[in-house]
């Protein structure tokens, strides 16, 4: 209702604008080839990074010498595994995927699996766009999170509102921190890219949020290491790269 009313106010109307949808062909794929493509390019072009202590060599792009990196897939195993076959693209990224219902006790579990790494890539692939769902932040995982990330050096990838920063608590424990906006496999497959250096990070924050005005940015105006145009993520791929998945039950 608020969205009609303002479209009214501003005359869409007036000009022929219908707001009923048509139903018809609804259930077919809604994304047809022609627009992945530009799905892609919007995604690649958004990606912002917010801020990026590089300091010894731990922040974007993910430098692989002479260092053990493993990413942590929370809580959406598809974009998870997505994200860790591009990952091992670029480098070997030991991998552990926390399933939709994982507990505490199975984060508890993947930061003693991971104790001897020198980075960890943590995907935030859950996330929620509304308020008064918390930005689907669960406050025990999060403060346990950016606690870990005390421990270990750790990238932040935040697949979410950048609104949701005022709800995490410690999160400039993040070594670095990608905000990719939506936990979708276009903007999850620009994100990994950018965190390994395959695609320049040139978006920039729309809107004022926690600590950063709108506009803020970190560029990294050029990339180091090679693009990929086509997804990524195939269940061979998944075999190949070492990818464990935890649940409730394996952490029990």
């Amino acid at each position: 209702k608020k969205m009609l009313t303002l479209k009214a106010r501003l005359g869409l109307f007036e000009k022929g604008y219908s707001p009923y949808v048509n139903l018809e062909n609804l259930e077919q794929r809604m994304i047809v080839d022609e627009n992945l493509e530009l799905m892609q390019q919007l995604a690649k072009n958004s990606m912002t990074v917010m801020y990026n202590g590089n300091t010894q060599g731990y922040g974007i792009p993910v430098k692989f010498e002479g260092k053990k990196v493993a990413y942590v897939g929370y809580k959406n195993p598809t974009l998870g595994r997505e994200f860790a076959a591009v990952a091992n693209k670029y480098g070997q990224v030991d991998t552990v995927i926390l399933d939709k219902d994982a507990s505490l006790a199975a984060l508890r579990d993947a930061r003693n699996k991971l104790r001897g790494h020198d980075l960890i890539i943590f995907g935030f692939n859950d996330t929620d766009q509304r308020p008064h769902k918390n930005y689907g932040i669960n406050h025990d995982d999060i403060s346990f999170i950016t606690e870990w990330a005390k421990e270990q050096p750790m990238i932040a990838v935040y697949q979410g509102s950048p609104y949701a920063f005022t709800k995490i608590h410690g999160y400039k424990n993040f070594t670095a921190l990608v905000l990719a906006y939506s936990p979708n496999q276009a903007n999850n497959f620009a994100a990994a890219q950018v965190v390994f250096g395959g695609i320049p990070a040139i978006g920039v924050l729309p809107v004022t949020a926690a600590d950063y005005k709108v506009g803020h940015s970190i560029t990294i105006p050029e990339r180091f290491r090679e693009e990929y145009f086509n997804f990524i993520g195939s269940e061979q791929e998944v075999a190949e790269n070492n990818i464990v998945t935890l649940n409730a039950s394996d952490a029990a």
